[in-house]
């Protein structure tokens, strides 16, 4: 009977109607890991299975998805990561893709699609974080410079004399 299960485990983990996709990330996938929710415009369709570095490009994590089958993953379709809530979870999110476009197809020699990817908007935000300090730095050496001592007398001095003019 222990046998009997194994087989009928198998089997239903072999014919679950689900079809498989990799996507390939080029930024930290922090926070998402095995059994992670894949959603598509926001609905639950399928579940992250692996998370792996890509053994012909290291600059890249590898993540197999299974999305339940029926599921539009057309061209256009593209994944990126979002946050459950403020404070759930990382799950990939699938979006785009246009009605009646081509179902993606695995390439000639790849055994799965592969999704594109894009980043997610965190990623975005933390990627040009750096950048967006710097210029806030510029920007407030520049309004120092602009209220220095000497600018600020000649201000004064500009306004007096606009106070005589109108006074006159």
């Amino acid at each position: 009977s222990i046998v009997g299960f194994v087989v009928w485990l198998s089997a239903s983990s072999l014919n679950r109607d689900v079809d498989r996709y990799v996507i390939y990330f080029t930024g930290a996938v922090t926070g998402l890991q095995d059994g992670s929710p894949v959603r598509f415009r926001g609905i639950p369709v399928g579940r992250v299975t692996e998370i792996r570095l890509n053994p012909a490009n290291v600059e890249q994590v590898q993540v197999m998805v299974e999305v339940n089958r029926g599921t539009p993953v057309v061209d256009g379709v593209v994944a990126s990561l979002d946050l459950a809530g403020i404070t759930g979870g990382v799950f990939v999110q699938l979006s785009g893709g246009l009605q009646g476009a081509r179902r993606l197809a695995p390439q000639p020699g790849q055994r799965f699609a592969e999704i594109p990817s894009r980043p997610s908007t965190l990623q975005q935000l933390v990627m040009t974080a750096p950048e967006l300090l710097e210029r806030s730095g510029q920007l407030l050496q520049s309004t120092n410079d602009m209220f220095s001592p000497e600018n600020r007398r000649a201000l004064t001095g500009t306004l007096r004399n606009l106070e005589r003019l109108t006074g006159a």
